[in-house]
């Protein structure tokens, strides 16, 4: 019951400079309020789960419809009214890259808003529970042909759909359930990613193409290991190691220092990957203070 009273009256938080909603997977259910949730006398419930969201998983056949079930429980001694209003988000994929002479979609971290059509199972769009009892709403997203037509065209392996379910209160606090699904069949997706170095390095010139999106995260992480220095951030494939002086993903050169080591002293087998794929041994001078150089690339 706490995480649905939390969750429930959380706030969804809206990306100003885009004018829209940051995504589900970037936010949750919102910004939590202690205080609404204290005095709401009502939360959402959704059965067999005990937080107060909406899996509506992939959709192999691709055909853009979803659907909801979730109740309100008004555990007050007053009768509730609700006017619910649907937020549904997709990703922006934009032609960024000509490889091959076709384009490459480049997919951008924040959201825009479908042209979904959203239908209820109350009249005029409001929900009245009665007080100490339980009304339950049941939700229908289907995407517009348009909305299809842009993923089928920029996702090879499609993309996600999410937003939230607002119950809007004049009297009360207002409650919301955040919602996640797919369009397409999730599992198509590879589960390694083909990324190019540029792509997965991170920095300023990081990107992430719209075929790699959905198993790509990025992250901050300190740009140098000293504490000192550890709000000099940079942006970074989660993927990858975050210790800043050993990366995973093929870099053109590293620096080892004698942490980074085996016990032995012998011979390191740590050294990143070369770009096909092999993994290279080093020696470590023990008698050497200088950290040593190792190329990986030719």
């Amino acid at each position: 019951m706490v995480n649905c009273l939390l969750m429930s009256t959380a706030t969804p938080i809206v990306d100003t400079e885009h004018n829209t909603y940051y995504f589900v997977r970037r936010q949750g259910a919102g910004l939590a309020n202690a205080a609404h949730a204290i005095h709401s006398g009502a939360y959402i419930q959704v059965a067999g789960a005990n937080k107060a969201k909406l899996e509506l998983g992939d959709d192999p056949d691709r055909t853009g419809v979803y659907a909801a079930t979730f109740e309100v429980v008004n555990f007050s001694d007053s009768a509730k009214t609700y006017t619910l209003d649907t937020t549904v988000l997709g990703q922006i994929a934009q032609g960024g890259q000509i490889v091959a002479g076709e384009v490459t979609y480049l997919v951008y971290d924040y959201a825009r808003e479908l042209s979904a059509y959203v239908t209820y199972n109350v009249e005029n769009d409001t929900v009245l529970v009665p007080a100490n009892s339980k009304a339950t709403v049941s939700v229908t997203i289907t995407l517009s042909d348009a909305d299809k037509a842009y993923m089928e065209e920029r996702f090879p392996y499609k993309s996600y759909v999410e937003g939230f379910i607002q119950l809007h209160s004049q009297t009360d606090v207002s409650l919301s359930v955040p919602f996640l699904g797919f369009y397409g069949a999730f599992g198509e997706a590879p589960v390694l990613e083909e990324g190019a170095y540029e792509s997965l390095m991170g920095g300023d010139q990081a990107y992430t193409t719209a075929d790699q999106f959905h198993n790509a995260l990025w992250t901050n992480i300190p740009v140098f290991n000293e504490p000192e220095f550890d709000s000099t951030t940079q942006k970074f494939y989660l993927g990858d190691t975050q210790c800043a002086l050993f990366v995973k993903v093929p870099p053109r050169s590293v620096w080892f220092s004698r942490q980074c080591c085996n016990f032995s002293g012998q011979k390191m087998w740590e050294s990143p990957p070369t770009e096909t794929g092999t993994w290279m041994p080093s020696k470590w001078d023990w008698g050497s203070n200088e950290m040593l150089k190792i190329s990986t690339i030719p």
